[in-house]
């Protein structure tokens, strides 16, 4: 970044105190860094980003990759603060360092933070860089798995931040139903079928919407799970109120 510790940048150099010192203090009378403190306590920033730009040029996508997996491995190893604090810095630099399976982990994680504080839109952006990680995995059950997680917080991010109808909406979960007929099993379809039905519904698809409230339905008598029964059985309600079916949604509302 345009700004750095001289405690973080010495494990990263892996130089003799002396010459990382030298080093730093050539490129500050330079007037391409300004110091304050004195080391090990001082801290550095760039007097630009362009000179930051320039300095990153320079360098060889090899002797790149090897500096930001440094990095990464510096911050995991000294700096837990900030790591619990800004994991998608850990995910930009394993990502740069050509780590996908690292990366995406930590894409994950933030983005599970940005939802939290309800930065939507940054949490979209985390979960984008993520999937384009997870992607260059091999395809595998437990990628499928990891896919589906993203998948469906990704949906969710887009509901929030976009509208229920947006189009981010429905490719997110159209994914995740397709991994879950991959991976098999019942415990993820509920909660994906039901972000489904909510875009179809909201987007004015009410007869598709209805076919989801009904799969949706199945799903929930499978599950014996009475928050499912009671999501299933109000998708059927009120799909079956805007298709005018008053007798079917009235049945579906005295279930709950």
């Amino acid at each position: 970044g345009r700004e750095f510790t001289y405690e973080m940048i010495d494990p990263v150099a892996q130089q003799p105190a002396a010459t990382l010192r030298a080093g730093l203090d050539r490129l500050s009378g330079a007037g391409l860094l300004f110091c304050r403190g004195l080391p090990p306590h001082s801290s550095y920033l760039f007097k630009h980003a362009l000179v930051l730009d320039a300095a990153y040029g320079t360098l060889l996508r090899g002797r790149r990759q090897e500096l930001h997996a440094r990095v990464a491995a510096v911050l995991e190893q000294h700096f837990a603060e900030v790591v619990e604090r800004q994991p998608e810095l850990l995910g930009r630099h394993l990502t740069l360092a050509g780590l996908p399976a690292q990366a995406v982990a930590y894409w994950h994680q933030a983005s599970e933070r940005a939802v939290q504080r309800s930065a939507n839109e940054e949490a979209i952006g985390h979960l984008t860089a993520g999937l384009t990680q997870l992607h260059k995995l091999p395809e595998s059950p437990d990628r499928a798995k990891q896919e589906l997680t993203i998948q469906r917080l990704l949906g969710q991010a887009n509901m929030a931040a976009r509208g229920y109808a947006s189009p981010g909406v429905i490719q997110a979960f159209s994914r995740a139903r397709e991994l879950c007929a991959v991976i098999g099993g019942d415990d993820s379809v509920g909660p994906v079928l039901f972000g489904i039905w909510i875009f179809g519904l909201t987007a004015g698809d009410h007869k598709d919407a209805e076919t989801t409230a009904n799969e949706l339905l199945e799903w929930a008598g499978r599950s014996r799970n009475t928050g499912a029964r009671i999501a299933a059985n109000c998708a059927v309600g009120i799909s079956s109120v805007h298709l005018a079916k008053l007798g079917r949604a009235r049945e579906h509302f005295d279930k709950f």
